[in-house]
């Protein structure tokens, strides 16, 4: 291979009939895109940019608005969750810390949570090391 470079000449082909222009066509036709139209250009991008913003403006309004939507629904579920839950977990707390009859005519008793795991650990004990 050789690093000589050689160019080919280009052939080129013989115009045909859509090539030419006869003399009835007139004058020949300019070319297209030779002269630009500036003041079209700027509107037309203008007009592009207008609608970007637009565009932009109203995704960013419609995501706040269903952002805000949801956060409401949020704030309404945890109102909600507090009203309905908040005394029913005060009145679990209450029954667990306190004492209070079961079933008092077979003589059942509910103590303390705290002194009810004490009790189940020092049974538990006794009945590891044998002594009860």
């Amino acid at each position: 291979m050789s690093d000589k470079k050689q160019y080919l000449e280009h052939e080129h082909e013989a115009p045909d009939s859509w090539h030419r222009h006869s003399a009835e066509e007139g004058a020949p036709q300019v070319e297209h895109g030779a002269h630009i139209n500036l003041f079209m250009l700027t509107v037309i991008f203008i007009i592009i940019t207008a609608f970007l913003v637009v565009t932009v403006a109203g995704l960013i309004v419609y995501f706040d608005r269903h952002t805000t939507k949801l956060r409401q629904q949020e704030i309404e579920n945890t109102i909600l969750a507090e009203q309905e839950s908040l005394p029913y977990r005060d009145q679990s707390q209450l029954a667990l810390s306190g004492y209070a009859w079961s079933d008092q005519k077979a003589g059942k008793v509910h103590i303390p949570i705290e002194e009810a795991m004490k009790k189940v650990v020092q049974q538990y004990e006794h009945t590891t090391h044998g002594t009860r």
